[in-house]
């Protein structure tokens, strides 16, 4: 469970002894350095049968490292599904830091390969903004609630505590998207696939940059794809329930997401925080002081290439034309699997109700209907008709 809380936090397949010691003391009762009840025997014996049975492996150095195998990889999420990294946990009110997490393949303007991972950071960094480089599962940028070291610690407990932090992911999941990228993404129709992956998450305000190429360019055309398009599908990702930030230029960005750190800041201010469940967010069963960890997090944004039957059906909607993520979503809640569509069509009586079918569905802000034209393409994509 160590190592893999190490991999899902912190990006580190592999730990020292030491390392491994501290941070798997949190899992267990058992001292991992003294003996137990005057034995010779501590938690860390247990290490030699986690060997023995293929779950970790030890470098073959003098200064040797642990690292899960495939076998121990695969063991511990099933573990961590259940158990441990989903256990509640509360940050209290001015014990926490809000921290921006930057993806490791976002990358700045105008600077050499050698330059792109840092130099963002550096620019944040400048602007008193808090920031971390991950491999996020989902989104270019998140904020994290995450729990300050306690500075009264010594150096060895202090190096410990700053690996085992717990952090919270906020409200704020934000995807970065250059308006050519857009019109490439509509254009090969994937924008809606990626639309489901942010949305999948499980955060409540997933997000949206539009990054333009200075405030000139908002009514041009970019890869074939008409400004009327890209505005509309823009308009649509809003009413999909997408929080919209269109932003003139590269700096513009940077100059938001500083200003939406120190906001957070703000409005976090002596509030206390609680961890919760993806499945508790989405089912709105707890109140707005509740996240996901970020472990929670990492793990159920994975897991979207693991897609179930419905989500797979789903996946398959956004292909239609005309088909957005929220219209997807209302069918895949009343026909769960593509099955269960079909059942619906054979058993209507005549042609013209198979064909109008899902045109009462409602959709949007607005609960508007899906209407018959919509209804009719969906039945003739699976139809032999």
């Amino acid at each position: 469970m160590a190592l893999m809380r190490s991999e899902l936090e912190d990006n580190s397949d592999s730990l020292g002894k030491s390392e491994l010691q501290n941070l798997a003391q949190e899992f267990t009762t058992t001292s991992m350095t003294s003996g137990v009840n005057g034995s010779h025997y501590s938690g860390w014996h247990s290490i030699k049968t986690l060997i023995n049975k293929n779950l970790i492996e030890r470098s073959a150095h003098r200064l040797s490292s642990y690292y899960l195998t495939p076998e121990g990889r695969e063991l511990s999420l099933k573990f961590s599904s259940t158990n441990q990294l989903s256990d509640g946990f509360v940050l209290e009110a001015n014990t926490y830091d809000i921290v921006l997490c930057v993806d490791t393949r976002e990358q700045t303007s105008g600077v050499n390969r050698d330059m792109r991972k840092t130099a963002l950071m550096a620019v944040l960094q400048q602007n008193g903004v808090r920031v971390e480089m991950r491999t996020l599962s989902a989104g270019d940028f998140a904020w994290i609630a995450k729990q300050r070291v306690d500075l009264r610690s010594n150096m060895a407990t202090m190096n410990m505590n700053s690996r085992s932090r717990k952090e919270l992911i906020l409200d704020y999941v934000v995807e970065r998207k250059r308006i050519d990228d857009l019109a490439s993404s509509l254009k090969d129709r994937r924008w809606d696939e990626q639309k489901y992956r942010l949305v999948n998450s499980g955060v409540r305000k997933p997000s949206y940059i539009i990054e333009y190429f200075g405030s000139q360019t908002k009514r041009g055309d970019f890869g074939g794809i008409k400004y009327e398009s890209l505005d509309q599908a823009i308009a649509n990702a809003e009413v999909d329930g997408f929080s919209i930030k269109r932003c003139d230029c590269y700096d513009d960005t940077i100059r938001y997401l500083t200003l939406m750190t120190r906001y957070l800041e703000s409005s976090f201010k002596d509030k206390t925080l609680y961890s919760c469940l993806r499945e508790e967010m989405i089912n709105k069963e707890v109140p707005n002081d509740h996240f996901m960890s970020y472990t929670e997090f990492d793990r159920n944004a994975n897991k979207i290439t693991n897609f179930t039957v419905n989500e797979m059906f789903l996946k398959h909607l956004l292909q239609i034309k005309g088909v957005s993520v929220g219209k997807a979503k209302v069918i895949v809640d009343h026909y769960p699997t593509l099955q269960s569509l079909l059942d619906a069509f054979a058993i209507a009586n005549t042609l013209k109700d198979k064909q109008n079918l899902l045109s009462s569905l409602k959709s949007g802000l607005m609960e508007r209907n899906f209407g018959p034209n919509l209804s009719k393409k969906i039945y003739k994509h699976y139809s032999n008709e």
